[in-house]
């Protein structure tokens, strides 16, 4: 039985934070714990197996930081394929004979994308390809993205893992307040990970339980797919010189109930839960039933800055035009695009991306980068070839409206298929 399967029948308790056990075991600050697979297999296993006695539904493998840039920070990138393929091995031994669930944890690389840093979208793709790929050849068939706070990142892990065909996709985002790091709100951030793929949508790290209750609540009102939280057992703090988090196991599991209450059916732990928090939870939710949450399917489109619902009546929107850009943009004048954005395009609801006049060979990415930069506003593209019209909704870092035309295939990166009056297929 799959996952999702699983969901639907109730509760899933997932594992705890894999640092935080190993550390209780001797894991150094800066020693990387995913080459415990390699050279501490045992300890690696024993911790594996007291999560899954605990109580644990599914465990994740021990390869969370295990891709190439962070592996190669610490001199061990020649060991890439071999601690995956031994965190794999190690969680796949430790559930045979069980009904436990085995997911593949998978975090950023660490990498600014551009234009703040040298990573591009295709490079991350490339990047997460490359440790997903030991993982699944070792038969794991659930991937984990989490602790991610840039939401281009998560959407160039779909787009990898989803390249491997057979995989649910758990999206895990981390937060500050109602938004990551890089701005992106918890809806925007669902709507654009369902749409491209994602089966579970959620939050890890971030505080305590209560800071992701907000967060976990803007989801929740916006995606058709399961949720799953895992929340820090509070915020870490030094005491005689070792890391301690000011919530217990007993008071963790009592705060986690408003999200079952919620529709949250996935339900772990992050940095500080050991697996007496699993133990605990197990204690708590047992014997107790949820009323079922009515999954929610709007025709939203998301910026990395808001979302924006295309079934309301009275929506205001501009055009923007780009043929005369090109130059520009070959030129990497970014500013070109702030001089050319509607002078009321702070007025209107969304941004009409008028492609119509545009050649093959111009600058999408450098123009996504610009959009980025300038404008907060979901965009709905307008005309252009389909492979123009491809190569922005490959990058774009939201969900992007279509008008829809001849020779468009139905499902392009997620987007939602509109009218030429800017409605919604299905309720035009």
């Amino acid at each position: 039985m799959g996952l999702l399967e699983r969901l639907k029948k109730g509760i899933v308790l997932y594992d705890g934070s894999k640092a935080t056990y190993l550390e209780s075991m001797g894991l150094k600050s800066g020693e990387c714990a995913e080459y415990w697979n390699v050279t501490r297999p045992d300890d690696v296993a024993k911790m594996t197996r007291d999560f899954i006695e605990a109580g644990s539904d599914m465990i994740q493998t021990n390869t969370f930081s295990a891709n190439r840039p962070t592996l190669e920070s610490m001199g061990l990138a020649d060991k890439l394929e071999e601690i995956n393929a031994a965190g794999a091995r190690i969680a796949l031994e430790c559930t045979k004979g069980t009904d436990v669930l085995v997911a593949a944890s998978v975090g950023p690389t660490g990498l600014y994308f551009e234009p703040a840093g040298y990573l591009s979208f295709d490079m991350a793709v490339g990047i997460f390809q490359q440790q997903l790929k030991p993982l699944h050849d070792a038969g794991i068939r659930i991937v984990n993205f989490e602790t991610f706070m840039d939401i281009n990142e998560m959407r160039a892990a779909i787009v990898a893992a989803r390249g491997f065909g057979d995989v649910e996709i758990i999206c895990n985002m981390t937060f500050q307040g109602e938004r990551t790091l890089n701005g992106t709100p918890a809806d925007a951030c669902a709507v654009t990970c369902c749409q491209l793929g994602a089966d579970v949508v959620g939050a890890n790290c971030s505080g305590g339980p209560v800071t992701l209750l907000k967060p976990m609540d803007l989801m929740e009102k916006v995606t058709d797919r399961q949720l799953c939280v895992k929340p820090n057992a509070g915020l870490p703090e030094r005491e005689n010189g070792r890391t301690v988090f000011g919530i217990g196991p007993a008071e963790f599991a009592r705060k986690m109930e408003p999200f079952a209450q919620a529709g949250v059916r996935l339900l772990g732990g992050c940095c500080g839960s050991t697996p007496a928090y699993i133990a605990a939870m197990k204690k708590f939710f047992e014997g107790k039933s949820f009323p079922d949450v009515e999954m929610k399917d709007r025709p939203i489109i998301a910026s990395p800055l808001g979302i924006l619902d295309l079934s309301q009546e009275g929506l205001q929107f501009c055009e923007m035009i780009f043929d005369e850009i090109s130059e520009a943009m070959q030129e990497d004048d970014f500013m070109s695009v702030s001089d050319i954005l509607p002078m009321d395009i702070d007025d209107c609801d969304a941004c009409i991306v008028d492609f119509r006049h545009l050649h093959d060979d111009f600058p999408v990415q450098k123009l996504i980068t610009a959009l980025t930069l300038f404008m907060k506003k979901p965009v709905v593209v307008r005309g252009g070839s389909k492979e123009l019209l491809e190569l922005f909704l490959r990058y774009y870092p939201g969900r992007a409206a279509v008008i829809k035309r001849a020779g468009y295939p139905d499902n392009m990166y997620g987007a939602l298929l509109v009218s030429e009056s800017v409605k919604p297929l299905a309720a035009a």
